[in-house]
């Protein structure tokens, strides 16, 4: 995906590459022909279930997306065949022993965008449509069991406090299927257009210190090799600057003001893996932008933050959190 990333990419030195082109279009049909298939037998699949139904189907619908110019109409066929083999129905994925699992919050998000993307793929309205629909049920508060609550909380798999990984994961999945869909018939009309504002402030904000998350709110994550409370903040504070130019005005200024102070903070403590670490250029773009924009004003409020449902506080204070 990051190699059809820099080639789709205009401005990059390898922008339609050709050599790179040929490279891509070779690995994306080694993998359909002996690992990823339309007949690929659900019952046999080894390791973590997520590969397969979640971190694979996203990135290589992606990249057929990028490269769909250099792409036969056959193959992109037998591509959308395979994803929607693994996304018929984005509710329900066979794990590694062989049965049914319903998918709700974080998982359902990330499934749903699969749909989206399948749908971009073949040019049909099934997916797309699947992903508006659960995105509408995505998009309220709960008051039990995985999503987010009235108090900003944010639980997975039960009582797990999860706010900094599934959480986000979930906001950035909202996040996807929305540009896709905005101005589009298949736009999301049902969901509450503010409510990921809400999530945002109410939910992610007070979690914030130096450019990072808290740990305590990344449940099993926290353990990873690759994750850390910057790394965190980075990865959520991606798809949070997406959502500023589109916000009311009503959350607009508190947006771009708790954005730039945050951003600035993890800048401060690695500004080139903070920077490189984004996952898309215009992501990049409009934080460096909005860190240079001196008419925004660092956010210096001074409060506590009860999570009620997590059981978890934070106080936000001046030189400390």
């Amino acid at each position: 995906l990051d190699m059809a990333r820099g080639w789709a990419a205009e401005g990059s030195e390898l922008y339609h590459n050709k050599a790179l082109g040929r490279d891509i279009v070779d690995a994306l049909t080694w993998y359909h022909d002996h690992v990823y298939n339309e007949n690929y037998n659900l019952q046999q699949i080894y390791g973590n279930w997520w590969h397969w139904w979640i971190g694979i189907p996203q990135d290589i619908g992606s990249a057929v997306i990028l490269m769909y110019s250099e792409l036969d109409k056959e193959f992109i066929d037998a591509e959308y065949a395979t994803l929607r083999r693994f996304n018929e129905d984005p509710t329900k994925i066979v794990n590694v022993w062989g049965s049914y699992n319903e998918q709700t919050g974080a998982n359902l998000a990330d499934t749903s965008l699969v749909a989206a993307l399948r749908s971009a793929i073949g040019n049909n309205q099934e997916g797309i449509g699947l992903a508006t629909k659960h995105t509408a049920t995505l998009t309220v508060n709960v008051t039990s069991g995985d999503g987010f609550y009235d108090d900003g909380s944010f639980k997975q798999h039960g009582n797990f406090t999860y706010s900094g990984s599934y959480g986000v994961e979930k906001l950035r999945a909202v996040t996807e299927i929305s540009v896709l869909t905005n101005n589009t018939p298949w736009a999301c009309t049902d969901a509450d257009p503010n409510i990921v504002y809400e999530w945002i402030l109410n939910g992610y904000r007070p979690l914030y210190a130096d450019g990072g998350i808290f740990d305590m709110v990344q449940g099993r994550s926290v353990s990873r090799f690759n994750r850390s409370n910057i790394t965190t903040g980075r990865y959520a504070m991606d798809a949070i600057i997406r959502l500023v130019d589109g916000a009311p005005e009503e959350y607009r200024d508190e947006l771009l003001s708790f954005a730039k102070t945050q951003s600035m903070l993890g800048v401060a403590y690695d500004s080139t893996s903070y920077y490189n670490g984004l996952k898309s250029i215009s992501s990049l773009v409009k934080v460096k932008n909005i860190v240079a924009d001196e008419s925004i004003p660092l956010d210096t409020k001074v409060y506590t933050k009860i999570y009620g449902s997590m059981d978890k506080v934070v106080v936000q204070s001046d030189g400390f959190a």
